[in-house]
């Protein structure tokens, strides 16, 4: 997605003339083009990996290479156990966890942004609970329509993407399936009365 964004230009420290081609503080604005990567695609990337990093999933598969401090911060963040769900799932089955973040990350980054969205809007309301502006009853007006708006929107996404109880739901069938899998393979392999299919069981 790419976005047009106001330039500071070379005054980095304060931007007061908020990147106007000649410097005065109300000449036309400088504006920039800019590409911005959503926050689904980031996890992915981060889960997933890239060219020129492997990803968290082959990382944990592998057993393989330290996290970085952004995937160790990706994985402390993850809602709702998603970071035990990614990592137990990596180890049993890449293919299968691989298959969980590509169906999942438009959900979790959902979830991730809702929040944070909510966070928001409640620490702006805590900062006017002291306020004596005569503006005050008004910010607090528009503050709760945004909230309402966010409500609405997180809700309509959400039946596009899924919620959270979905993505644990799906989980849980995949870690059976690929258990069961597992097992028959096992079966396969050595027969019934193997030790190895003994200790699996």
């Amino acid at each position: 997605t790419s976005a047009t964004v106001y330039s500071c230009g070379s005054d980095t420290t304060s931007c007061y003339v908020a990147g106007s081609s000649t410097g005065a503080p109300l000449a036309p604005a400088i504006k920039t083009n800019v590409t911005i990567k959503g926050f689904a695609s980031r996890i992915e990337d981060s889960l997933l990996g890239t060219d020129s990093n492997s990803g968290i999933i082959y990382k944990f598969a592998n057993n393989t290479g330290a996290l970085t401090n952004e995937e160790q911060g990706l994985m402390e963040i993850l809602p709702e156990g998603m970071g035990a769900i990614v990592r137990n799932l990596s180890v049993l089955s890449p293919d299968a966890s691989r298959m969980f973040v590509k169906q999942s990350s438009g959900a979790i980054a959902l979830t991730m942004m809702y929040s944070v969205s909510l966070d928001m809007v409640r620490s702006t309301r805590g900062s006017l609970v002291n306020s004596k502006s005569v503006y005050k009853a008004k910010a607090l007006e528009m503050i709760d329509k945004a909230e309402s708006n966010i409500r609405s929107e997180y809700l309509s996404e959400v039946g596009k993407r899924g919620n959270l109880s979905e993505l644990i739901a799906n989980y849980n069938n995949l870690l059976d399936n690929v258990r069961k899998n597992k097992y028959m393979v096992n079966e396969l392999s050595y027969g019934p009365d193997s030790k190895e299919t003994q200790i699996g069981r």
